[in-house]
């Protein structure tokens, strides 16, 4: 075959190409435009029909649509999904958020394997290896420092926390005030997440060096505290390394309005009754396990003291909502009347004796801290009370309960792990 012969011929393959290309692509998208033309309302005439509507074909048998609440990161894979905690709202709709989450990645926890409760706290690092309990801050006249075995801090929520620096006199330092509070002066730190999210994050450090909480206040003007006092902590319960701080729990959070909410945390006992679980479970240390308690807001009269020489007291309120968590401790209907704060009394429970508390058939430690958290309790119910003193009258109590949230267990026949 010549060359001429040869460009016409491939000439004539592309052109006939193309054209049953064109046909096919008509034949294809003719009945979409009829229908196009057929449906448009504005033409006299128009009727919509069902045959007007597509709808997607529905699956069926084995083959079943993911739920909205699920979904799945892309990025690690894994699956996750939640299940909102029944509470009553705030005044101005200021309250606990209350979520429990599921996912694919995490660990055992007081709701059983995978779940965990969406409550914020402060951690040291642990992805890298085991917490050198080295509060290693930037020094003040601008000489460099060597971080390399210093502890990385961690917030619910956000990335690493790195110091704030500012250039002072051509040296960058770290920003750092001193702050009064009840008589104590801190030495306050400023943070801030490795990704801006314009959240100002403080460490607040006594002038002994071994009491430090932390508090982040947001561009809503929301101030957290977490881990003010020893009951919102995770730290080593031997005597001489109280200082080592792995976690630091909300304790509270308030805004500039006056709304307050109180955190409270349970201490697990020292020495509990595990006669029961065998002679793995003796000669243990509980005490450094902390479980979250009760849920405190709609705060009365509001909160006056909002500035940083004062942070609000919840024995100066009294509070209309309550979010109680019952871990077996709790009767099965608790009918007690709340404490006003003009007696100056703890609102107080019918619990059970602490042996009596409910020990889980699968009891399990972690040991990312450095030392042993044991975790011997998992929690049965979310119960939601209103202390609303016009309910007294009708109730014959100001404490009503108007919500709960039950969780059922089942046991895992080969691990005997708690699933939920």
């Amino acid at each position: 075959m010549s060359e001429i012969t040869r460009r016409e011929f491939l000439q004539y393959s592309s052109q006939l190409a193309s054209a049953v290309a064109a046909t096919v692509v008509a034949a294809q998208f003719e009945p979409l435009t009829a229908l196009a033309k057929t449906t448009t309302a504005n033409e006299p005439g128009y009727a919509q029909s069902a045959g007007d509507v597509l709808s997607l074909p529905k699956g069926g048998g084995a083959i079943q649509s993911i739920g909205e609440t699920f979904s799945a990161s892309p990025f690690t894979g894994t699956g996750n999904f939640s299940v909102p905690i029944a509470t009553s709202p705030g005044r101005a709709g200021f309250g606990p958020q209350l979520t429990l989450q599921y996912s694919t990645g995490n660990g055992n926890g007081p709701f059983g394997l995978g779940w965990q409760l969406s409550i914020p706290r402060v951690t040291r690092k642990t992805e890298k290896g085991l917490p050198r309990y080295r509060d290693c801050n930037l020094p003040t006249n601008g000489t460099d420092l060597d971080t390399a075995d210093c502890d990385v801090f961690v917030l619910s929520g956000a990335e690493d926390l790195v110091p704030f620096l500012e250039n002072v006199d051509g040296q960058w330092k770290q920003h750092e005030r001193s702050r009064t509070v009840d008589d104590v002066t801190y030495r306050v730190l400023r943070y801030r997440p490795r990704t801006e999210t314009f959240d100002r994050i403080e460490r607040w450090q006594s002038p002994t060096g071994g009491d430090v909480h932390w508090r982040a206040i947001t561009k809503e003007n929301v101030t957290s505290v977490y881990g003010r006092t020893s009951q919102a902590r995770i730290l080593d319960p031997s005597p001489n390394k109280q200082h080592h701080i792995f976690e630091w729990l909300l304790e509270e959070t308030f805004d500039a309005k006056g709304n307050h909410i109180q955190y409270e945390y349970a201490q697990e006992l020292k020495e509990p009754d595990v006669t029961r679980l065998g002679q793995s479970e003796e000669h243990r240390d509980y005490s450094s396990q902390r479980y979250i308690r009760r849920i405190l807001y709609g705060n009365i009269p509001h909160s006056t003291e909002l500035l940083d020489t004062k942070i609000p007291k919840r024995r100066n309120h009294h509070y209309l909502f309550e979010v109680l968590f019952d871990y077996g401790d709790i009767a099965e209907n608790p009918d007690t009347p709340y404490i006003t704060p003009q007696t100056g009394d703890e609102p107080t429970y019918v619990e059970q004796t602490a042996n009596d508390w409910y020990l889980r058939p699968d009891p399990f430690s972690t040991y990312r801290a450095g030392f042993e958290v044991r975790t011997l309790r998992r929690c049965h119910r979310v119960l939601m009370y209103h202390h609303f003193p016009e309910l007294a009258e009708a109730e014959k109590s100001a404490t009503t309960l108007v919500k709960a949230t039950e969780f059922t267990y089942r046991q895992d026949p080969n691990t005997q792990i708690s699933l939920l």
